[in-house]
Order: C-alpha cells, then structure tokens, then sequence
C-alpha cells in the first residue's frame, strides 16, 4: 500500500483496485486457515478426534496437504491456490 502511495499523487479508488483484491484473497485463506485449525485442534468430542486422525492419515498420503498447516507461518499467498477451493477443504475437513 505504501508504495501505491508513494508511487503516484492520484489516489482515486481506482489506484487501489489491485491491492483491494489481493487483500480480500490473503483474508479469504486466513479465514480458511483459522477455520481448519479450528476443526482440527479446538475441538474434543469423539468426531473430533476420529476427525483428526483422518486428517493425519490424509496429509501422510498427499503430503502437499501439509501445506495448510503452514499458512499461519509462510503467508497464505505462498500456499497454493488450489489447497484452498471449497472442494479441497471439505475432503480435508471429512
């Protein structure tokens, strides 16, 4: 942002389309993120832990899985995009 700022003295909406986007997106994933976490570890009902379990198995047949769990330390915007479609999560999450 600072350099959008820096980088022109038109600050109209239209110079923020990008970062807007871009910003909406890395939220979207730490939403995401949280919401595993959440499922997986803050949770200690018997589902919960049959949960679990099956995610470990799942993370050691696919490890590129694992990924997941490293978004809180390497940034969503390094994880790939495709860990994080709907489709992906609720297989994970099952």
């Amino acid at each position: 942002m600072g350099d959008i700022l820096r980088g022109s003295t038109d600050w109209s909406p239209a110079l923020f389309t990008d970062y807007i986007s871009e910003r909406k997106e890395r939220l979207r994933r730490r939403r995401i993120t949280a919401r595993i976490a959440t499922t997986l570890f803050a949770r200690f009902e018997p589902e919960d832990i049959a949960r679990r379990g099956r995610f470990f198995q799942r993370i050691a047949a696919d490890p590129k899985l694992r990924l997941l769990l490293t978004t809180a330390f390497a940034g969503p915007e390094r994880i790939p995009a495709k860990l994080f479609r709907d489709d992906t999560l609720a297989a994970l999450l099952a």
